[in-house]
This record gives C-alpha cells, structure tokens and sequence, in this order.
C-alpha cells in the first residue's frame, strides 16, 4: 500500500523519467530525419546526425545520469534511511566512513582512499550505525618481489557502534571476501593477530577465524555465530565481521546499496519500495548478539561478577 511519501517520490521520479524519455524520442527523430535526408541531401543528413550525437552525449547521458541518481536516492530513502532514521542521503556522501573505519577493523588492507557511494547514518535501536557502499584499494604481487597489483574489494560497509565494551577483538572473513593471497599477506604483517580454528563445521574451508596470539577465548559466542550463519546463508554476497571493543564492523563483498536502473520500464511505488539491502535486519541481530555477551578482562573481574 502506498503511503503519502511514496505517492509525492513517486511523482517526482516519473516526471524526470517522461523528460529523459521525451530526450530519448528527439533522439530517434533526428535519427530518422537523417536517413530520410540520405536520400534527398547528404549534407544535410551528416548534420542531422552530428546533432543527434551532439545532443545525445550533452543532453541525453545527463537526463539518464540525474533519472538514474534520483531513483537510487528515492529507493535508498524509502527503505534503509526509513530504517535507521538517517537524515541524507547522496550518491557521494561517505555517511561518515573513512579510511581510519576500514583500517581500525582490521580485517583487510587498505592501501589508498577508498571511494564511498551512498553513504548514511542513523539508529537502530540501541546501536548506531554508518552505511556506505565503498571500494576499497588494495595492493597484491603476483608473485613475490613481483609488481604491485591493484585490487578493489566494493560492497558494502556498515559500521556499528555498540552501547558498551563488549571486551572481544575478532574477525571473521569469508575467504571470498577478501582474496586469499591479499588476506594472508594482510595478516602476516600484523603481529598481534593470529588465524585460528573456528570451529563451525559448516563453515570450514569458507570463512576463517583472527584472533590475538594466547587468547583462546577471543572468539565469538554461539549466539553471534548463529546470527551470523544465517547472514551467509541468506545473501548472496561474501561476508566479513570484524568485532573490537565497542565496535563491530561487517563488509558484504558484492553487495549494494544503489541498484541497477532500468530505463525502459516505468518506475512504479513497488519498485521504489523494493528494499536493496534487507541484510541490515540480519546485522541488528549480529550487534545484539555482540552486545549480549561481554568477554571478562580479568580474574578479579570474574569473581567480582560471580559474587553479585
């Protein structure tokens, strides 16, 4: 059922499509009128067609740029802005993710500026969120001491902040999620995180487990696993967690917030209304369940708890 907002979207979005397509149709006129004059004056014909070109690339491209932008934001707006109740939205704003979010995750490199598309920030519940499709920049060789290669890992990135220490530091990457030989010689730089079992059967040979060197309990609890089970068996992009302190952090690789847009159907309330990411309900319950469970630091703080 369509609601107020959703009918006023709605309206805004079919009058730029009737422009675009209206620019379309002068397009196939000039196009028309130039083989037509083919036979009766050529010169005439070679200047309907370089003002056909002239108009398409200047006037055209710009109209199915803005249609396509407009509609990406409309959508965004009626379903994961709803959501977390963000404010904006735009196809370059960063929703106030940067390099220093990826790099303190720690779960990939980033060697570079990553670029952010879409970018938002909002609540949900008790967790605040940042929400960007981005494209991360990463360096690989080949072969050792060969040229450096440039990757870029794109999806989409969601920052949450918890409401309190949850005292854990882990990551948890589909191997898909970030290249093999690029996850592996991320890690072997750093010195304090160490690739251990996780132990899932279901997940052996598909995702791997970082924790920090002798911290066997650095892994996370059976509530966080199965959230996050069900996250990997329903998208069909490639997940990686990582959890630090008050922080959580998950990148769907192959996943977007901005959708592709057809331009020969007209856009109607449902399609605008079609939510591009429903994995962020999946990510709520992962943050639940990161917040549920709080990793002691100390032994004095053990028995301070099982004394009350």
């Amino acid at each position: 059922m369509k609601t107020e907002k959703t009918s006023a979207t709605l309206e805004t979005v079919l009058s730029q499509y009737r422009v675009f397509r209206m620019s379309v149709w002068a397009v196939l006129a000039l196009l028309i009128a130039a083989l037509v004059c083919l036979f009766i004056n050529r010169y005439a014909a070679f200047a309907l067609l370089g003002l056909a070109m002239v108009f398409h690339i200047f006037y055209v491209r710009r109209q199915q740029k803005a249609y396509t932008e407009l509609v990406n934001r409309s959508n965004i707006e009626l379903t994961v802005m709803k959501k977390i109740g963000a404010e904006d939205v735009s196809g370059k704003s960063t929703g106030g993710l940067n390099a220093s979010t990826i790099k303190r995750a720690g779960m990939m490199p980033c060697d570079g500026s990553p670029s952010f598309f879409w970018g938002m920030e909002g609540d949900m519940g008790p967790f605040h969120l940042q929400i960007s499709d981005v494209s991360i920049p990463q360096q690989f060789e080949l072969k050792k001491g060969g040229k450096n290669r440039m990757h870029f890992d794109v999806g989409v990135w969601t920052h949450v902040v918890l409401p309190a220490d949850s005292g854990y530091r882990y990551c948890i990457i589909d191997e898909t999620a970030v290249p093999t030989p690029i996850r592996m010689a991320y890690f072997d730089r750093d010195p304090v995180m160490f690739h251990a079992e996780l132990g899932e059967p279901s997940l052996k040979g598909k995702a791997v487990l970082y924790r920090p060197m002798n911290e066997e309990d650095q892994r996370p609890s059976p509530a966080v696993m199965k959230s996050l089970m069900d996250l990997i068996a329903y998208t069909p992009g490639y997940t990686a967690l990582s959890l630090h302190g008050n922080e959580m952090d998950l990148f769907i690789r192959g996943r977007f917030l901005a959708m592709p847009v057809t331009v020969s159907k007209k856009p109607t309330a449902a399609s605008l209304e079609f939510d591009p990411f429903p994995e962020l309900d999946y990510i709520k319950k992962i943050a639940s369940a990161c917040s549920s469970t709080r990793r002691l630091r100390s032994a004095e703080e053990a028995a301070a708890v099982q004394e009350n």
